[in-house]
């Protein structure tokens, strides 16, 4: 059966590191077997306009850039508006997306309990399953802000506890995750994958300048 999958994300599309090839990986295997698949883009995206929204695809993977204003070009007393800009335009197009085709998941790649704690509840009330995606450790991956060990103390203690579900990398990742919902949020492992296609007729010297 056809589904409707959205994924929200801070990291660059389509030409980015090893995790956005990994969800390219799996997104189009998604593709592959019927479904609709989604990004939401909540940051600026380096290789697109980055005074403008943009909509986008590759392989059949819409991508939805609703970052609109420029982080070169905010002042640091207005991080905290650009943030709240861009949490409330997450939700509505979340709202577009699931009024056009319900949404059967969204997945949010993300681990700032400030982006993760307002999706979640706006799914809620549109009654959409939410889940998430590791393949690092939250404290290898938290920053070095000076709220950064605060931070991943709320993810940790009470983000995670409210996704329907998680999906991590290795076994090593499950058990970790386990302990840290203390069995109460469904953990499963998926296996590195890749593209083969991506890397065909490349040259040594630059096997990701695609």
């Amino acid at each position: 059966m056809s589904q409707n999958i959205v994924f929200t994300s801070s990291g660059q599309y389509p030409n980015g590191g090893a995790a956005s090839i990994r969800h390219l990986s799996y997104t189009r295997g998604l593709i592959e077997l019927g479904n609709k698949v989604s990004f939401v883009l909540l940051a600026e995206q380096i290789e697109r306009n980055r005074s403008s929204e943009i909509d986008s695809s590759y392989k059949k993977i819409k991508f939805i850039n609703i970052y609109k204003l420029s982080a070169h070009s905010i002042k640091r007393k207005n991080k905290k508006r650009l943030s709240f800009i861009t949490i409330w335009k997450a939700k509505k197009k979340i709202k577009e997306i699931n009024d056009e085709l319900k949404i059967d998941a969204l997945i949010i790649l993300d681990i700032n309990y400030k982006i993760i704690n307002p999706i979640i509840s706006y799914c809620n009330k549109l009654k959409i399953s939410v889940f998430h995606e590791r393949t690092e450790y939250p404290f290898v991956v938290k920053g070095s802000s000076r709220n950064s060990d605060q931070n991943l103390e709320i993810y940790l203690n009470n983000t995670i506890q409210k996704f329907d579900g998680i999906y991590v990398i290795n076994n090593a990742l499950k058990k970790y995750f386990i302990e840290k919902t203390n069995n109460q949020v469904p953990i499963k492992t998926i296996l590195m994958t890749v593209e083969p296609d991506r890397f065909e007729n490349q040259s040594s010297e630059s096997p990701f300048d695609f």
